[in-house]
């Protein structure tokens, strides 16, 4: 049996146990429980050269 809650949720019962119930998309990218979720790799982060008018104030800066 399927019950619906006054919140909206809903609930089915087996054999005397309640079992609550939630809606699976139906187009799902990966599954959490069977495809292996691999790390993602770190952004390489852009370095301006010495050249790039930002890059030499703060190298100035951080001689002084």
């Amino acid at each position: 049996m399927v019950i619906e809650a006054f919140d909206k949720k809903l609930f089915a019962t087996v054999e005397d146990s309640i079992f609550a119930l939630e809606e699976i998309p139906k187009i799902q990218a990966k599954s959490v429980n069977f495809d292996e979720i691999l790390p993602e790799e770190p952004k390489k982060v852009y370095i301006p050269r010495m050249i790039h008018p930002w890059k030499r104030q703060s190298f100035e800066r951080f001689v002084e």
